[in-house]
C-alpha cells in the first residue's frame, strides 16, 4: 500500500492557516495528510531547510504569500525567489491582497448585514482588499475584533461565492483540485 501523499501549506500566520484549515483542507482529494508551516517568524535559512526537505521527500507543498503593497504577482514571486531560490514559481500562491479578502470573499450580503460591514464595498468582488480595508467595511454596530470578525465570516462562508469573488482564491482551488 502506498503511504498517504503529504501536503506541506507554508502560510505567513494563524489566520491563513485557520482559512484553509476550515475552507480548503476538508475539500482536498489526493492528499490525506496536510501539514502546515508558519514561516513568518522563522529565520531564512529554517525556511530553506523546510523547503528543501519537502523537496527531498517528494511531497507536494503550496507556499502564501499576501500581495500586500506589490504591484502584482510576479513582484512577489520574483521577490520571494531572490530570498529563497529553493521555492518553485509554480508553487507559491499569491494572496490578493491579503488573506482578509479570501475571509470576506464568502460572505454574502446577509452575511455582511449580520455581521455589521458595508456590502457596497464587497459587492464587485475583494480583489482590491486589503488589511487596511476591515476597518472602511465597518458599520458602527459592528463590535468584533478583527479575529472575531474573521472567525464569524467563516461560520457562513460559501466557498463557491469566495471563488467568484476572488481571483487568487479561485486560482489556489483550482491548482489544488478543491471544487
Amino acid at each position: 500500500m502506498t503511504p498517504p501523499a503529504t501536503l506541506y501549506l507554508f502560510v505567513e500566520g494563524r489566520d491563513d492557516e485557520r482559512f484553509l484549515e476550515q475552507q480548503i483542507v476538508p475539500r482536498l482529494s489526493g492528499h490525506p495528510l496536510v501539514r502546515f508551516v508558519r514561516y513568518q517568524n522563522l529565520p531564512r535559512n529554517e525556511i530553506r531547510k523546510y523547503l528543501r526537505a519537502v523537496s527531498a521527500q517528494g511531497a507536494s507543498y503550496a507556499f502564501l504569500r499576501d500581495q500586500d503593497d506589490f504591484a502584482c504577482h510576479p513582484s512577489v514571486i520574483a521577490r520571494l525567489r531572490s530570498r529563497f531560490r529553493e521555492l518553485v514559481p509554480g508553487k507559491v500562491h499569491v494572496v490578493v491582497r491579503s488573506i482578509e479578502a479570501w475571509y470576506l470573499s464568502g460572505v454574502d450580503e446577509a452575511g455582511c448585514r449580520q455581521l455589521g460591514l458595508s456590502w457596497r464595498g464587497l459587492r464587485s468582488g475583494t480583489n482590491q482588499v486589503h488589511k487596511r480595508s476591515l476597518a472602511t467595511l465597518r458599520e458602527a454596530s459592528c463590535s468584533l475584533t478583527n479575529i472575531e470578525l474573521l472567525s464569524a465570516c467563516l461560520e457562513g462562508f460559501d466557498l463557491r461565492r469566495a471563488k467568484r469573488q476572488n481571483e487568487s482564491l479561485r486560482r489556489l482551488c483550482g491548482q489544488l483540485g478543491v471544487v
